[in-house]
């Protein structure tokens, strides 16, 4: 069986030239910049402050659909912050998760559709 092996500056070659033109398209590297500022940053941030302002919520109905480990480290705090950690600690979390994998997915889709265009891939 003949196998295939790239030398490690060959790879290295391509993904110096893959992340140039990620970094010179403007409709790539924008969203990439501006979507996990606007999930991870703005977001919590407005929903911070508008649950500040809101004082203290009840929000007792919600935290006894919880299960009763999660409702009681919510419940241990003070009532007017509960609110903020609840969705900023525990709703708003899974985002951290979603920005990697969504910056990885454009990145990928970049480089096939460019290396597509270039015809250096075959379907």
């Amino acid at each position: 069986m003949n196998r295939f092996f790239a030398s490690p500056s060959a790879v290295a070659a391509l993904i110096r030239k893959d992340l140039i033109a990620l970094r010179r398209s403007k409709a790539i590297f924008l969203p990439m910049l501006l979507v996990p500022v606007l999930l991870l940053v703005v977001m919590p941030l407005l929903l911070g402050v508008a649950a500040s302002a809101q004082g203290e919520v009840d929000i007792s109905g919600l935290l006894d659909s919880l299960p009763s480990s999660l409702a009681n480290k919510i419940r241990a705090h003070p009532p007017e912050e509960r609110l903020i950690i609840l969705v900023n600690g525990y709703l708003l979390a899974p985002l951290f998760l979603i920005v990697p994998l969504m910056v990885s997915a454009v990145v990928a889709a970049a480089i096939a559709l460019a290396a597509l265009t270039l015809g250096s891939l075959t379907s």
